[in-house]
């Protein structure tokens, strides 16, 4: 997303990999985002922090976990990771996929 409005301003782009800012964090290889009421509210009416870059939208999804925080007990890389906006992720190890 590079601007706000309707779905004409969402681009597929290639983006750097963001590197973990803290040891709570968890890096995840996506394998499905939802889109819920956040999301278009974010596109159509455009972000809170308009000087950053183009905002990556969805609030929602799950992956595989490949990078894992230091103070984040008992989960590990290529667990399967649970996550919404506004809660924390969860991890779920030995998950079978």
């Amino acid at each position: 997303m590079t601007a706000s409005g309707g779905t004409k301003v969402l681009q597929l782009q290639e983006v750097t990999t963001p590197t973990l800012h803290g040891p709570h964090d968890v890096l995840v290889r996506l394998n499905a985002a939802g889109v819920n009421p956040a999301t278009t509210k974010l596109r159509n009416k455009g972000t809170y922090l308009p000087d950053q870059p183009p905002p990556i939208l969805g609030c929602d999804g799950i992956g595989v976990g490949k990078t894992v925080g230091r103070a984040l007990r008992g989960g590990a890389p290529d667990d399967a990771v649970w996550y919404c906006c506004g809660g924390p992720a969860v991890i779920i190890p030995n998950m079978p996929w």
